[in-house]
């Protein structure tokens, strides 16, 4: 895209304008040729169609070879980008070599990709050179045979000879105003196509309507009575179950589902872990959960007022300071400096070292003021380890406090303690419906909901609720099985 673009701009939109300059500069010379003499219409019409058979006819070629050249120079980049960022792994494999052989055959096949290129533009810089002297040419023969016979002045033939070199010229930069023109077409095309691509926004809007037009058959008063006196909450909305009905999806091109037929339900406010085999769809099914994926059939109806927010297994850091990576939710803060100092708080509980806290403090009136200069920094990532990322990804979903959080192994790439701790924060997260935030306020706060997959056996022990994922299934078990299951899985790995 970032290529297309520049070209659509250089080669496109900036000739426009010299495009409509030599045009303006051919109509002027024209009409004064032919108010002069009405024969050289003929030779101006042959070097207008010439031009543009030659356009036409060497357009495809063209756009073609320059394609290949730019797939060639874009696959050179992405050696020497691989080579930059992954250079440690290539050293400690001593593989340098291998790199190096690489990049050279990439760029030999560039070499050779270019030399039909530069053929090609030699064809089109000359042609309307030799065009024009053709047509020149066969204008003196013409005209000349015009003045012997008296038929013309020599005046008017000598300066129609000098116009048709000055309209030579002009259609020379014509032309190559016209071949740098449609250079533009296969980008625009391009970039047109991508801009087109389908999305998934009319899914997202059809399951989004779905679920409010449940959630409104569920608030009903008598619903919600019954809701408040099964469950004992004081507000029946909490009790809405989460519900999963006849779920079936199935990745592109498979030959059969990953999930199939899943009827599930559990209630707001509960602690799930996932259990399975490895490849058995527990990350398929977290992704359907966080809407990451759509279901091919049947729905997964979470009640439309809760916050879903998922969180992948690898830690993603953005551009820009810690601050700004912790606090992602800032904008729906009502109190930035309870909020900052609960930020503080979470840090220390989910194990950031005090050096970290004390750049987080040191670092907060920066943020708090909305400093361009410190929301931009990123140097803080090299001194972090892998185990800081982890946690300050994890910290960050905490901080955000959604209704229903899901996580991706969160504890997976986590030293024991560290991972112990994690897990330990989301079940308080789960009984104080949310973390760090006012005790007072407990019952006023809808319910948490954690739904992770775990590689340890203290997450299930936490748990309330244990899901099976195998032979394209999801079955609800008990925890001592659930136990027996995973360390079976522990065993088989």
């Amino acid at each position: 895209m970032v290529q297309d673009v520049n070209e659509v701009v250089d080669s496109g939109f900036m000739n426009l304008f010299q495009l409509a300059k030599q045009a303006g500069k051919l109509l002027a010379s024209s009409y004064f040729i032919l108010a002069e003499s009405t024969e050289a219409l003929l030779p101006l019409v042959v070097f207008a169609l010439g031009s543009l058979g030659f356009i036409a006819s060497s357009y495809k070629s063209h756009a073609s070879i320059r394609e290949a050249v730019s797939d060639t120079e874009a696959s050179v980049v992405e050696v020497a980008q691989e080579g930059s960022l992954k250079y440690r792994l290539f050293a400690d494999y001593y593989a340098r070599p291998q790199l190096q052989a690489m990049l050279k055959a990439r760029v030999d096949k560039l070499d050779e990709a270019t030399k039909p290129l530069a053929k090609s533009e030699v064809d089109i810089e000359y042609f309307p050179q030799w065009l024009s002297v053709v047509l020149a040419t066969g204008w003196m023969i013409y005209g000349g045979e015009q003045v012997l016979a008296g038929k013309m002045q020599l005046g008017n033939y000598l300066a129609t000879v000098n116009v048709f070199k000055n309209v030579g010229e002009t259609f020379k930069d014509l032309f190559i105003v016209s071949v740098e023109l449609s250079k533009a077409i296969a980008p625009l095309d391009q970039i047109t196509t991508v801009l087109n691509l389908p999305t998934n926004l009319r899914q997202l809007k059809r399951i989004n309507r779905a679920r409010r037009s449940i959630t409104k058959k569920h608030r009903t008063p008598e619903s919600l009575y019954r809701y408040r006196r099964i469950s004992g909450r004081p507000f029946g909305t909490d009790a809405i179950p989460i519900a999963i009905q006849n779920l079936t999806f199935m990745y592109p091109r498979a030959a059969e589902p990953a999930l199939c037929r899943v009827y599930l339900s559990v209630a707001q406010g509960s602690f799930i872990t996932i259990v399975g085999k490895r490849r058995s769809g527990k990350s398929t099914l977290l992704k359907l959960l966080g809407q990451v994926l759509l279901p091919s059939h049947g729905s997964i109806f979470i009640p439309s007022y809760l916050r879903v927010l998922y969180v992948t297994g690898d830690p993603i850091m953005l551009t820009g300071s810690l601050w700004k990576n912790l606090a992602i939710g800032r904008m729906y803060w009502t109190n930035e400096e309870y909020e900052m100092n609960r930020v503080l708080r979470i840090c220390r509980r989910i194990g950031f070292s005090e050096s970290q806290i004390e750049y987080l403090e040191q670092t907060a009136t920066d943020f708090r003021a909305g400093c361009p200069v410190f929301d931009a920094d990123s140097t803080w990532r090299n001194k972090m380890t892998s185990t800081d990322l982890v946690l300050i990804h994890l910290a960050r979903a905490f901080i955000y406090s959604p209704e229903v959080l899901i996580m991706d192994r969160p504890a997976q790439n986590l030293p024991s303690e560290a991972a112990d701790s994690v897990i330990t924060l989301l079940r308080e997260f789960c009984d104080y419906n949310g973390l760090e935030l006012p005790a007072d306020g407990l019952l006023k706060r809808r319910p948490r909901t954690v739904i992770i997959s775990s590689a340890r056996v203290s997450a299930l022990k936490l748990a309330d609720v244990a899901w099976q994922v195998g032979n394209h299934k999801v079955y609800e078990i008990n925890k001592t099985k659930a136990i027996q299951v995973f360390h079976t899985t522990l065993a088989e790995a």
